[in-house]
């Protein structure tokens, strides 16, 4: 999308990775934070905090699953209220809102805890199964609230379209890197660093992939987060070794270890952001390359 954003609202947007466009961005994470740590204790998710590991996990996972997906939408409307929309150059950015949302979202993995005790509840087979149909359920609430930002934003002229190839291309590299990351970061289920694993390795993978196949809308890039997990959840299903002890093992044992929550919110959160990253980094250069041909 381009446009000048005076064109757009009555005051300047800020950048994306400016001061005042980070001051935005922070600023509404840290209320969608407020509101899902609130929220989670009001419904009592888990049933014994830090000891929940998944939403089907819990006594009640459609209700858990259903709260969790109203509490994602309410944030990204309150996102986009205090973040507004971002740029980078002349290009509009429409998923501040969701990316708010996204790492407040982080909350609920604190409260759920490591994956194990999902492991430890059923302690068969299945429950891969389980966490795969999660993570998939969640990105569907994000894909949904990511497309309301959008159809919301500002009529703008349509960027020119990107071939499918860029756009597969873009998918595939973001989900390679990201894998190769997850293997050596993603050493353990415990909370912090399964977030910290999801998030570097799925903003590694976007830069990457946007470096490679420059395609001008994040969502071929945070939906590699969703593919890394699922396909990691399948990969325990089919060796399941090390369930009873709640640590998954083989080559690709890491990519099972951060629970779904976690691919959901610290995956497209660290893509949309190394996406951002990567877009800014084309635009120097574009401006560079023009003010040498001049």
């Amino acid at each position: 999308m381009t446009s000048s954003p005076t064109d757009l609202l009555n005051f300047e947007i800020p950048s994306t990775l400016d001061w005042m466009g980070r001051l935005r961005l922070w600023g509404g994470a840290l209320a969608c934070f407020l509101v899902f740590w609130w929220w989670t204790g009001v419904i009592g998710l888990p049933a014994v905090p830090h000891m929940g590991g998944s939403l089907f996990s819990q006594p009640q996972p459609s209700v858990a699953i259903g709260a969790i997906a109203a509490a994602l939408i309410l944030c990204t409307v309150l996102g986009r209220l205090i973040v507004g929309y971002l740029r980078i150059g002349a290009d509009l950015q429409f998923d501040g809102g969701v990316m708010a949302a996204l790492v407040g979202m982080m909350a609920v993995v604190f409260r759920l805890g490591p994956v194990r005790y999902a492991l430890f509840s059923m302690d068969d087979p299945q429950v891969f199964v389980l966490l795969g149909a999660e993570l998939l359920l969640m990105y569907v609430v994000v894909g949904l609230c990511w497309l309301g930002l959008q159809f919301a934003a500002p009529t703008v002229p349509p960027a020119p379209s990107e071939p499918l190839s860029s756009k597969l291309g873009a998918i595939a590299t973001s989900v390679a890197v990201m894998t190769a990351c997850m293997i050596f970061i993603s050493r353990s289920d415990a909370t912090s660093q399964s977030l910290a694993a999801v998030g570097i390795s799925a903003l590694a993978g976007a830069m990457a992939g946007h470096i490679a196949f420059p395609v001008k809308c994040s969502v071929w890039y945070w939906i590699a987060p969703g593919i890394v997990g699922v396909a990691g959840y399948a990969i325990a299903f089919a060796d399941p070794s090390g369930l009873a002890t709640g640590f998954t093992q083989g080559a690709l044992g890491a990519l099972s270890h951060p629970s779904p929550m976690a691919y959901a919110s610290a995956g497209p959160a660290g893509a949309i952001f190394g996406y951002w990253m990567a877009s800014r980094w084309h635009h120097e250069q574009a401006v560079q390359a023009a003010a040498q041909a001049s």
